[in-house]
């Protein structure tokens, strides 16, 4: 007869609001460098440098959390 042995769980090392923020920003500004790209990808856009259309998606916001936020609760047009 076998017996299973409890496994105890690993925790993960608890990661520091620090590092939290930093994901969210990156996740963010990769959130909006993919609209920028779909921008540039249409009619509209391709003439356009991508800087101008990121200028143009952030609104001159610096925060990038912040702009990604407007992006996606805006509505669809």
């Amino acid at each position: 007869m076998k017996f299973k042995t409890k496994q105890t769980p690993v925790e993960a090392p608890e990661v520091s609001l620090a590092e939290r923020l930093k994901q969210a920003r990156a996740e963010a500004d990769a959130f909006i460098d993919a609209k920028t790209a779909e921008l540039k990808a249409s009619p509209d856009g391709k003439l356009l440098p991508i800087g101008v259309l990121r200028q143009m998606i952030t609104r001159g916001e610096r925060c990038a959390c912040a702009v990604a936020l407007s992006i996606i609760l805006e509505p669809k047009r």
